[in-house]
């Protein structure tokens, strides 16, 4: 029982540890870091995308991280059109 109770003041502790929380943050930046790298690396090929009058060869990275930010901004403006309907309807 004892020792059981030194292992979780042990764990408590070190999750209060700023050192332990440091190297945690910069395990999870490098981590995330290596996924886009790899990320970038994986999808160089290009492909052809058809705009409405002319088609160009674009990266897949380049059109999934533009498709990714222009979703996210479509779901901010459609956020804010929808809470705007709710306040006129009060």
């Amino acid at each position: 029982m004892a020792l059981l109770r030194r292992q979780r003041n042990q764990v408590e502790g070190a999750a209060k540890d700023p050192d332990v929380r440091l190297w945690l943050r910069v395990a999870a930046l490098v981590a995330v870091a290596a996924y886009l790298v790899a990320f970038v690396l994986e999808n160089s090929r290009k492909h052809p995308l058809h705009f409405v009058f002319v088609t160009r060869n674009v990266s897949t990275t380049w059109l999934i991280l533009w498709s990714v930010l222009i979703g996210f901004a479509l779901g901010i403006l459609a956020a804010q059109l929808n809470h705007r309907r709710r306040e006129r309807k009060r």
